[in-house]
């Protein structure tokens, strides 16, 4: 459950192009009119998103550059990088689809509320540069 569309939605309905304005302009039928959601706790499926996702986690890509070393002091060299959470291919509209509760937040985590998303940070992604040399 994606609570985070619900916080996107308070007090700022004119954010969102379809939003209710009016019985002759009802928008979307499912986008809050302006102001109209400050108070909403309503749960709905509405706020259930399709949260399947693929993630390329780790990935590293090396090179030894023995014979172009050959005949120098250094018997082996590697260069590598390596790409911790390189992409993560889903529909979800939160920031991380392995949802759990808020991190850290006395208030709200539970383990009570598991797959209820309060707006968790997203995976960080690390890049790193690396040589590995023997003498």
């Amino acid at each position: 459950m994606n609570l985070t569309k619900r916080s996107n939605y308070r007090n700022n309905g004119t954010a969102f192009a379809n939003y209710w304005r009016s019985p002759e302009e009802s928008g979307d039928g499912k986008t809050f009119g302006v102001g109209s959601s400050a108070n909403n706790r309503t749960i709905s499926s509405w706020l259930v998103d399709d949260a399947s996702f693929l993630r390329i986690k780790n990935i590293t890509i090396g090179y030894r550059l023995g014979k172009v070393l050959n005949g120098t002091i250094l018997r082996n060299a590697r260069a590598y990088v390596n790409i911790q959470n390189l992409h993560t291919f889903t529909k979800y509209t939160g920031y991380n689809p392995e949802v759990n509760t808020t991190e850290g937040d006395p208030w709200i985590s539970s383990a009570l509320t598991p797959g209820i998303d309060y707006g968790t940070y997203p995976m960080a992604r690390t890049i790193v540069f690396g040589l590995n040399l023997s003498f």
